[in-house]
């Protein structure tokens, strides 16, 4: 009696796992910036695990109810621990966290828009990766998109292959030199008219008071109008264009990725 007993258990639990495992033996997509399996680099990205210091995966799955179940998996005193749970927040939340992430450093200009140009077609907006190969970009108006994201291409991939020049703004050396210039020529001619009109000299001395003064305001304008010519000389950028056969072209697309500035 007692081995039909522990036959019938085990014969049950089997047929649960085995359930288990056909229930969710396909990963959700829960984001398209999101693969089957969030890694340790997209994860730091949306932080969505802070409390976890030695996170190394997690894949989700879509129950029945639209809720999520996640497997996720983390070091613990140098042991691997592989845990499957309920996600605590609905599929709506997670889409909103990794949403307002991507359009805060966006709207900050944590990178450059870089425009991907060949024959025929071109792209311009945000690098979202670039693994040397393949190029995944987030494209102008994606905050004004709606939050539905399995009816909209908010992520066009495309080979860095594909692809023949490379546009990104960046400030010039010769603007920088030119608003300079301007700066220095405008505050010295200000510095000049700030200077008092020449009193009747009363000694033999007053005459070279007052160019002195003269020349000390003129020096000054000069100098400040040449930083503020300088400064603003570095806030406008204008666009550059690379060849991608050009070595050092990659390295300006992984520098302006929003995965590779938080690697």
């Amino acid at each position: 009696m007692k081995t039909r007993s522990l036959w019938f258990l085990i014969v049950l639990f089997s047929s649960e796992m085995y359930l288990f495992s056909q229930q969710y033996d396909k990963p959700f997509i829960v984001s398209p910036f999101i693969d089957e399996k969030l890694d340790r680099i997209e994860e730091k990205y949306f932080h969505l695990f802070p409390v976890l210091t030695n996170f190394q995966e997690a894949t989700f799955y879509l129950n029945p109810d639209s809720s999520l179940t996640l497997n996720l998996k983390f070091k613990k005193n140098n042991q691997l621990i592989d845990t499957t749970t309920l996600y605590p927040y609905s599929l709506a939340q997670l889409r909103s966290k990794i949403h307002q992430v991507l359009l805060t450093d966006i709207r900050e200009n944590k990178v450059e828009e870089i425009e991907f140009s060949n024959e025929k077609t071109t792209y311009a907006g945000t690098v979202y990766s670039f693994d040397g190969k393949q190029i995944r970009l987030i494209e102008k108006g994606f905050g004004n998109l709606e939050d539905n994201y399995e009816k909209q291409n908010i992520l066009p991939q495309f080979n860095y292959s594909d692809i023949r020049t490379v546009t990104i703004s960046e400030s010039s050396t010769a603007v920088k030199i030119m608003t300079g210039l301007l700066g220095m020529l405008a505050g010295g001619l200000i510095g000049s008219a700030l200077t008092p009109e020449p009193r009747q000299p009363e000694t033999f001395f007053e005459p070279w008071e007052d160019a002195s003064k003269s020349m000390a305001n003129t020096l000054i304008g000069i100098g400040i109008g040449g930083l503020f010519g300088f400064a603003i000389g570095g806030a406008i950028q204008v666009p550059v264009e690379y060849n991608v056969m050009n070595p050092g072209t990659k390295t300006i697309i992984i520098e302006n990725s929003l995965l590779s500035k938080n690697k």
